[in-house]
């Protein structure tokens, strides 16, 4: 679980993968190991998350994100390499991103206008594939390939990627990659 917590002392996050609370609020009592005497009250909230997973084709280059271990496992199968957790999502926030499919390659954007705009250049639309931590946490790196032609019968797809990991972004960017800023946020 991921965690908030507030008190008169301050407030910050925290995550414990070995227990499960279900989403709320709850009053926990905590004494920090470098204070001696009275413990404090907290009041921390819970939030449901999933796990994001990678994956990547190496025969076309694309990087494919989902939320779902099955389909993960399912396209895994079919000979995409598991590149495993890329980042956390909240299972709800008011900012859904959606998913859409070429027919060769998958986007995914926060921005209807653009899930819009694709849906009209011929682009399936399916649906909402997670959501953004609206309390900004991790940001998820956009970038775009401009090596890749869309328009291309073979070879078009790979145009997008998106990481949390700065090196990487820098990296790519090295080699030509457009950086096109935050597309949207995990869960820190």
């Amino acid at each position: 679980f991921i965690g908030v917590y507030n008190s008169n002392a301050g407030s910050g996050s925290f995550s414990d993968t070995s227990n499960v609370l279900n989403p709320g609020t709850y009053y926990i009592m905590l004494k920090p190991s470098n204070i001696s005497n009275n413990a404090g009250v907290y009041t921390f909230s819970v939030q449901s998350v999933h796990t994001m997973y990678r994956l990547y084709n190496p025969h076309s280059g694309e990087h494919f994100y989902t939320g779902s271990k099955s389909e993960y496992d399912s396209v895994g199968a079919a000979g995409w390499n598991k590149e495993g957790k890329e980042w956390i999502a909240p299972a709800k926030s008011k900012t859904p991103v959606y998913r859409l499919y070429s027919g060769t390659d998958h986007h995914y954007t926060p921005d209807a206008a653009e899930r819009d705009m694709l849906v009209r250049a011929g682009w399936s639309y399916e649906g909402i594939g997670w959501y953004s931590d609206d309390a900004k946490g991790a940001g998820l790196h956009r970038l775009f390939n401009p090596h890749v032609d869309p328009s291309a019968a073979t070879n078009n797809s790979g145009s997008h990627h998106y990481t949390t990991n700065a090196a990487e972004r820098d990296n790519l960017v090295r080699l030509g990659w457009k950086y096109e800023n935050i597309g949207w946020y995990g869960c820190k």
